[in-house]
């Protein structure tokens, strides 16, 4: 009880001694903060349909104010530039905070560093806040083989092989031995390839190889792993593959360097080539071409002069081989020593004699590439009728002729012998040289191959008929588009003027067959009036008031007559005049048309009057 007794005073001097609140103040402005969590994260890029968590970086953003959380719902936008948010599959996201926080999911499929940027406006704030953070997307970096099967593969290839491991991201590589094998598909654990083909390091042995996996060849981002000799090639001999022989003739006498192209063969352990059945001498062998000289055709009997023969490959190594039938010509050779003449017309039809040696007929025959008809051939002399060009841009075109053996496809090229002259086409004259839209004329010249275009000016012709290369007849007028050329007069009243006179365009034909053109100077388009016009009157009225009285006087226009428009006013014209008697105070308007030979102006005006008696 005393220590309330002794309290009681002390409490009353206090508060006796307390001083007045204060007036209430303005309230401050709210401060709003944004923060991000985590500002930075680091996370592996995704290559497959599949997200993972450690392909994720999950932000969330707080809201505050006034430093306590801002509980009241506001939209957060999220912004990024190369990455993707989850919840949109795309670089921006429209979120709604919830107590105060709002969440995002962004991935990245291309390995680099990302920014996000997130942005708000609280209802009772007038300015947008924001915030970034910086995400990095990197390649898992353990990469790594942990098994092959199966670990052994027929040296042929083409079969099956899995491979184990992990940080096997597309795109990727796998090598077995030195050779790429044939992707077929993969997970970030496994890679299925088929084994490539294998070439043995001597005939009969079996390679053991490394195998190694490359993801992102050939990029700044490369990365490999190797599993050193965990794969074994099984020897199987390969049976030799001919794709191709080049050249695929030659003389009988032999010698003809040949190039044999395809695969496997086993040049270390013996290569044999035959011609038929006359082996040929290897010059160079590798894996995939031999390079023979051919044996004279007699050695291979007398029936193979000038005849096709077959020619096989056999590997010593394993005893396969292969033919290719038919793959080489006996024969002289096929030259051309002269084409005569040298040149001819674009449209074609020229005869032309073709001079040389080893012509084996039928043959074809090319132009400047432009087939021509054979009218007679010989082992030594063939006479063609050149085929027509249909070159668009009317410049001579020069050429190789080239006469290709119809039953062995071998061809011999005279280079640069023939020339096709493009056929200039010329403008000598028109009948009538005037007229006007819809008459019809006709052009003269020559080298008019058609179809054309025809152009009076700018505008094209309406039709026309084609009679042979040196006439175009019922060529239609176009409508004249443009103004006609005019001349000083002076019209029916004495009044200076202008009158339309024969306006002079430019005529030109364009075969769009040759690409060949001309201009002619000049078609005259006749204007369907041709009467002295003076210029368009101006209009305009003066007034002159005097009681209820008004004159209204209409400018003087030079031939002009006047037709004054008044309706019910008691008015007189006369000529260019209008007198007009009121009857009381008003504002009165009339109007006049004024026409001479060029034309109508009109005009109106107002008179106030304002002493009526």
């Amino acid at each position: 009880m005393k220590k309330i007794i002794i309290l009681l005073p002390l409490l009353f001097f206090l508060y006796s001694c307390t001083e007045k609140p204060e007036e209430p103040k303005e309230p401050a402005s709210p401060s709003y903060t944004i923060t991000l969590s985590p500002s930075t994260a680091t996370a592996y890029i995704n290559v497959d349909d599949v997200l993972t968590a450690s392909e994720v970086v999950a932000i969330t953003v707080t809201i505050k104010k006034n430093n306590m959380v801002y509980t009241t719902p506001v939209q957060v936008t999220f912004q990024t530039q190369g990455a993707s948010f989850v919840e949109t599959m795309t670089n921006s996201y429209l979120a709604t905070s919830a107590q105060g926080k709002a969440t995002a999911t962004l991935y990245a499929t291309v390995q680099g560093v990302y920014k996000v940027s997130v942005f708000v406006k609280p209802d009772d704030s007038n300015k947008t806040i924001s915030a970034t953070g910086e995400y990095t997307f990197m390649v898992d970096p353990d990469l790594k083989i942990t098994g092959v099967t199966p670990n052994t593969s027929s040296s042929l290839g083409g079969e099956q092989i899995t491979i184990t491991g992990n940080g096997f991201v597309f795109p990727l590589e796998v090598y077995i031995g030195e050779n790429k094998a044939t992707y077929i598909s993969n997970t970030y654990n496994e890679i299925l390839v088929q084994s490539p083909k294998h070439t043995a390091s001597c005939c009969g042995c079996n390679d053991i190889v490394d195998v190694k996996v490359v993801i992102n060849p050939k990029e700044a981002t490369e990365k490999s792993y190797t599993l050193n000799k965990s794969f074994t090639y099984i020897f199987e001999p390969a049976k030799p593959i001919i794709t191709g022989v080049d050249p695929n003739h030659g003389t009988n006498d032999g010698g003809t360097l040949v190039t044999i192209y395809g695969g496997d063969f086993y040049c270390s352990e013996g290569i044999l080539v035959y011609f038929n059945t006359a082996p040929a001498r290897v010059v160079e062998c590798y894996i995939n071409k031999i390079v023979v000289q051919a044996p004279p055709a007699y050695d291979a009997g007398v029936q193979n002069c000038s005849q096709e023969v077959s020619i096989r490959v056999l590997n010593v190594c394993g005893g396969l081989d292969a033919t290719i039938t038919g793959a080489f010509k006996y024969g002289p050779d096929m030259k051309i020593y002269a084409v005569e003449p040298g040149v001819g017309l674009a449209g074609g039809g020229d005869t032309v004699t073709i001079y040389g040696q080893g012509f084996s007929c039928p043959v074809a025959v090319t132009f400047a590439g432009v087939g021509a008809d054979v009218i007679s051939c010989s082992n030594n002399q063939i006479v063609v009728r050149t085929g027509g060009i249909l070159e668009a841009n009317c410049t001579n075109k020069s050429g190789s002729v080239v006469v290709t053996d119809l039953d062995c496809g071998i061809s011999a090229t005279c280079n640069n012998c023939w020339t096709y002259l493009a056929p200039k086409l010329e403008i000598s004259g028109i009948s009538p040289t005037s007229g006007d839209y819809g008459d019809a004329i006709t052009i003269y010249g020559y080298g008019f191959y058609p179809p054309f275009r025809i152009l009076f000016g700018e505008a094209n012709s309406l039709g026309y008929t084609y009679v042979d290369d040196t006439q175009i007849t019922n060529v239609l007028v176009p409508p004249f588009s443009g103004n006609y050329d005019t001349q000083n007069c002076t019209d029916a009243f004495g009044c200076n003027g202008t009158r339309n006179i024969n306006t002079p365009v430019d005529l030109s034909v364009k075969s769009l067959n040759t690409g060949c053109e001309n201009t002619f100077k000049s078609f005259y388009y006749e204007p369907p009036d041709t009467t002295c016009r003076a210029p368009l009157p101006t209009c305009s009225i003066t007034t002159s008031v005097n009681n209820c009285n008004v004159t209204y006087t209409a400018n003087n226009v030079c031939g002009g007559s006047y037709t004054w428009n008044f309706g019910a006013y008691p008015c007189v014209p006369t000529g260019n005049i209008l007198t007009c008697t009121f009857a009381s105070t008003g504002t009165y308007t009339v109007s006049v048309d004024i026409t001479n030979t060029g034309g109508t102006a009109s005009c109106s005006q107002a008179a106030t009057v304002t002493t009526c008696p």
